[in-house]
């Protein structure tokens, strides 16, 4: 508790200076053809569409981001235990769009909490064999047995909100052997193409806090 009071504080005492310098926090998010919206926490839940689950040691909370008005986000809180992992966060990604080959880039808007808050690697999941899921090896480990896992790490250094767009092409394969080994997000074929986004949570040193903030997680052209 004492985490997210200490976090909303931040945001509170470092609004006026953002935006005198202008940087405005980003607005809630508009639907547009040019994206596809996967959440924006505004339903004020985040077990239903999509239903997002989380694991070891992290925490998700939807909570009213008062720098933003009536605008909701998504805090993520979690400790590292050493090692440098706390754990993470994932969603299955349901989508009308079967070819999302046309869309280049994950965006989302993130609320840093400090250089000490922690960084997160995000995962993207592409099913090559056909089943539509992506089966996974023992429960130590959660790797793909047959489809291929692209990911990249951001560094969250900052105070209050910035957009972020990562190209899929700076996405890194990092189980290489298994799948295909190319990056497959269309619903090709038998392929179910993207299926899942997942985010790992890490500190910023070997042990210590992970807390910051998620909204407008979107596919952008």
């Amino acid at each position: 508790m004492y985490r997210l009071i200490a976090c909303l504080l931040v945001s509170l005492s470092v609004s006026f200076p953002a935006w005198a310098m202008g940087e405005k926090p980003p607005e809630p998010f508009s639907k547009s053809s040019a994206a596809i919206l996967l959440d924006n926490f505004e339903d004020k839940d985040f077990s239903v569409n999509p239903a997002w689950w989380c694991f070891d040691q992290v925490s998700l909370e939807v909570i009213r981001s008062p720098e933003r008005g009536h605008a909701y986000s998504l805090l993520v809180s979690g400790e590292s235990k050493g090692n440098w992992y706390a754990g993470g966060f994932g969603c299955y990604v349901a989508h009308p769009v079967q070819d999302l080959s046309r869309y280049n880039s994950l965006q989302l808007d993130i609320y840093g909490c400090g250089p000490e808050m922690g960084n997160m690697k995000v995962e993207l999941y592409d099913d090559d064999d056909g089943n539509w899921e992506i089966t996974q090896s023992t429960r130590e480990s959660f790797t793909p047995l047959c489809d291929d896992r692209f990911s990249k790490e951001i560094i969250i250094d900052w105070i209050g909100w910035r957009t972020i767009t990562l190209p899929f092409a700076e996405f890194v394969d990092d189980n290489p052997a298994v799948g295909d080994d190319v990056w497959n997000p269309g619903q090709l074929g038998q392929s179910g193409g993207l299926l899942q986004l997942q985010f790992i949570c890490l500190s910023s040193k070997k042990t210590g806090p992970v807390q910051y903030r998620l909204d407008n997680i979107r596919l952008v052209k």
